[in-house]
């Protein structure tokens, strides 16, 4: 990738876009024997912190759901609890739309640390033009319910989604409401997509990922 546009990329001279950005902290890490994801370095740097930053430089407002680490400190980020613990990826993104400012929420996860600066932006401009409640991306067939915006007034209604006594799976919540969908294309022409969809959920994915950074010169710059 020639332009380096996933990932930790250089943010100085680019604005910072209207969204809040809510990172889901809250898995198990139960393939790594509980270790807590957002501790596993990439470059010698945890991967939650890196993401954190990469996010605070990028826009207005940032909030960690899930374990609070004081690798966050440093950072101008809020970090808080599920609003109904047990709920999976559905109810750490109703945490975070209950705590948020913005109109537009960016979902993220800890364990995918390749943020795009590019991708989020092209998909804000979406949001902000399209009637749709969701702008989400499709990748291996499949509907991506991280790296994706969902408007805050979509509170009410997922509320009632992971109260309603069923597992409440995020692709399904997406599928019953308006969404505009960010195609494979579209994706291949924002960047590399296999970075920006990693996914590091074992000790295999994690291996993939440093990979991943060594070849196209992702870096994670510490400096605050």
């Amino acid at each position: 990738m020639a332009d380096r546009q996933t990932g930790q990329d250089h943010m100085e001279g680019k604005e910072k876009l209207a969204f809040s950005a809510v990172i889901l902290n809250g898995g198990q890490g139960v393939r790594f024997g509980g270790i807590d994801k957002q501790l596993l370095e990439i470059d010698g740097v945890p991967i939650g912190f890196a993401l954190a930053k990469t996010l605070v430089q990028s826009c207005e407002e940032v909030l960690i759901v899930g374990k609070k680490n004081a690798i966050y400190k440093p950072l101008e980020v809020q970090q808080i609890e599920d609003a109904v613990p047990g709920l999976g990826p559905a109810g750490g993104l109703l945490a975070g739309m209950m705590k948020a400012r913005a109109d537009w929420i960016y979902l993220c996860a800890v364990d995918m640390p390749f943020f795009s600066y590019s991708l989020s932006k092209y998909m804000y401009g979406r949001a902000l033009s399209k009637e749709a409640d969701i702008i989400v991306c499709q990748y291996k067939g499949e509907l991506q319910p991280f790296f994706a915006f969902y408007r805050k007034s979509l509170a009410g209604a997922l509320a009632s989604f992971v109260t309603s006594g069923v597992k409440p799976s995020l692709r399904r919540f997406i599928s019953s409401r308006s969404y505009d969908l960010v195609s494979l294309k579209e994706l291949q022409d924002i960047g590399e997509q296999e970075a920006i969809f990693c996914n590091i959920n074992n000790s295999g994915s994690l291996d993939a990922a440093r990979q991943i950074a060594l070849e196209h010169g992702l870096f994670i710059d510490t400096r605050l």
